[in-house]
């Protein structure tokens, strides 16, 4: 038995998955492994007890990102046989990818001579190594531990393909950008963005070796387009429990005159850091350090405005702007879009954006959003929170009657309940996330958080028990 244990996991490590262009030795992961409880002859359903046991892994591990599901069978195994282990597998580990999706999983079949493993499925969980040493890590290839609580900027240099490697996010280029657009929206409206920072007192700045070259990069810059894409796979693409701005720094020319591309009320942008971007400025050093702010504020929610030389125009909308170089660069003086009004969307010194008020309470009224995924679907099993009073419902099913609910959060390796649930329409308090339609209705619940962190929660409704899903709560 031993023998067989050391033998699979050799091949499990020799047969381990990497993300684009990764090795072994660029991140290093440590290795969990457990047997999925025995399944019942012939059946390729996951029972109950194998549901629980993967939810109770994926719960216990939740900073892996690689998930391994290994069907064991007799080497003298029919096809048939074969193709039923390779079944249970791929079972197990689809299941554990609907409660996280951002576990790369991947299922195989080994042969034993143990009689007692086959037909069992053993699953492998690693999770990435931070601070070992590696370059990749060092670099900050993954969300490192937050040290700034609440809202903040999080900068990532974001390397094309077909570019070589100037270690932008090493030599001090994208920190002293971060600096001088700071430098300037304190010296103009007296704020200033909090940014990531790592243990050692400095900026934490990401880094993600894309697989797109510059032309694609350029290309989105232009032309526009999911940015969503751009961190899509990396180990930045998990949303954590502070509330983030992800600002990617690329090392590509501006594509028809732009130099940035934020999401107007997203959490990305680009910015471009060659040609006409890169350029020196009297004002901020270079072009960039103003095009990282501009995006900023538009994931913040503001859109261009008519003005010339505010930092919030452009051409590309308003074509009679204009600002010549010995012009200095502002702010809504006149306080008529973005400073103490709306009218370009939003009030951006009400936003609890800004160093010293970047917290929310647990008295706000929060607000729930299911994760969407690069292509713009909503992913079942994970819903993205603010702390405060908030309103759950379930994954995503309806009852044309409720005589029961009952909602319950997993704690201390057990499930407690809540409270019961109430009937409606809007299960999770808004129909701009999802209601019931035709006269259904779902289970919802009010609770108050206080605290940003990732909990489960389940249904139990009319006496069944659906499966659980994940809530990131976000300060």
């Amino acid at each position: 038995m031993k023998k067989f244990f050391t033998a699979l996991v050799t091949a499990l490590f020799l047969t381990s998955i990497f993300g684009p262009g990764a090795t072994a030795q660029e991140v290093p992961r440590s290795v969990n492994q457990s047997w999925l409880p025995a399944f019942p002859v012939n059946s390729t359903q996951l029972t109950s007890a194998q549901k629980a046991s993967i939810f109770t892994r994926v719960a216990e591990y939740s900073s892996a990102d690689k998930y391994i599901c290994t069907g064991v069978t007799s080497p003298k195994a029919s096809s048939k046989e074969r193709l039923k282990i390779r079944i249970r597998a791929k079972a197990a580990c689809e299941y554990a990818a609907s409660l996280n999706p951002y576990l790369s999983t991947w299922f195989q079949s080994k042969n034993s001579n143990a009689k007692r493993y086959q037909g069992r499925v053993l699953i492998s969980i690693k999770t990435p190594l931070l601070n070992q040493g590696s370059e990749a890590v060092s670099r900050s290839s993954f969300e490192s531990p937050d040290t700034v609580a609440g809202f903040q900027i999080k900068p990532i240099y974001l390397l094309p393909s077909d570019v070589a490697d100037e270690r932008l996010d090493l030599n001090g280029t994208i920190a002293t950008s971060l600096r001088e657009g700071n430098d300037f929206l304190k010296k103009t409206i007296g704020l200033e963005f909090p940014l990531d920072m790592n243990q050692q007192g400095e900026i934490d700045i990401g880094f993600i070796q894309s697989s797109m070259s510059t032309n694609d990069i350029e290309q989105l810059l232009s032309e526009g387009g999911r940015l969503d894409g751009l961190i899509a796979g990396t180990g930045f693409e998990k949303p954590s429990t502070s509330r983030k701005l992800y600002v990617l720094f690329a090392p590509v020319k501006d594509s028809a005159d732009v130099c940035g591309r934020g999401v107007v009320s997203g959490t990305i942008s680009l910015v471009a850091m060659k040609g006409s971007c890169g350029a020196s400025s009297s004002e901020f050093g270079r072009v960039f350090s103003k095009v990282w702010i501009h995006e900023a504020l538009h994931n913040l929610g503001v859109e261009h405005v008519p003005e010339n030389c505010d930092l919030m125009s452009s051409r590309s909308d308003f074509p009679e702007t204009r600002c010549f170089s010995n012009q200095r660069t502002e702010m809504d003086p006149n306080g008529i879009y973005y400073l103490g009004s709306n009218a370009a969307g939003v009030d951006i010194l009400t936003q609890k954006a800004w160093v010293g008020n970047n917290l929310l309470s647990d008295q706000d009224r929060g607000t729930c959003n299911p994760l969407f995924d690069q292509n713009g679907r909503s992913v079942k099993g994970t819903w993205i929170c603010s702390i405060g009073l908030v309103v759950l419902g379930p994954r995503d099913f309806c009852w044309s009657q409720i005589s029961s609910s009952k909602m319950q959060t997993w704690s201390g390796g057990k499930w407690t309940t809540l409270g019961n649930g109430i009937p409606t329409k809007l299960p999770w308090g808004s129909k701009d996330v999802w209601e019931c339609k035709s006269g259904g209705v779902a289970p919802s619940l009010k609770i108050r958080v206080a605290k940003a962190d990732e909990n489960w929660y389940r249904w139990q409704v009319n006496g069944k028990t659906l499966d659980p899903f994940r809530v990131i709560f976000q300060n």
